[in-house]
């Protein structure tokens, strides 16, 4: 695994943890971080609801990087409180395939071995922006 990657799974690690807010709402059980184009990193957690507003982690990393000022993702990657790494949700492919025509290089880390896949490749029939 490279080096970005190393790091920021490092970072996604560090984010996670299981709190409570309110009998309702709970949130860090799952952590992404992702660096940009400009070599910054941004962290998110997912955030849960008894309803259906709560928040994916890797949406909530790049709701922070845009709030920032940055809007082009090089790497993401997604770690539960288990260890796994996991892929983007549907919802979240979707929303960053929409960040224009560079989103199709997104790298994202798939598996914790390793294995690496493009957003291109996770979503090889979207018609791009």
């Amino acid at each position: 695994m490279d080096e970005d990657f190393n790091k920021l799974l490092v970072v996604a690690k560090d984010a996670i943890g299981n709190y409570q807010i309110s009998r309702m709402m709970k949130f860090g059980r799952v952590a992404s971080a992702l660096i940009t184009n400009t070599g910054r990193i941004y962290i998110g957690v997912c955030i849960e609801t008894k309803c259906s507003l709560g928040m994916c982690a890797e949406k909530n990393a790049i709701c922070n990087m845009i709030a920032n000022g940055d809007t082009v993702i090089k790497k993401i990657c997604t770690i539960n409180d288990e260890g796994q790494v996991m892929p983007p949700c549907g919802a979240c492919r979707e929303f960053m395939i929409q960040m224009g025509p560079k989103a199709k290089e997104i790298q994202v880390l798939i598996t914790n071995d390793g294995q690496i896949a493009t957003l291109d490749e996770l979503m090889p029939y979207y018609p791009y922006i």
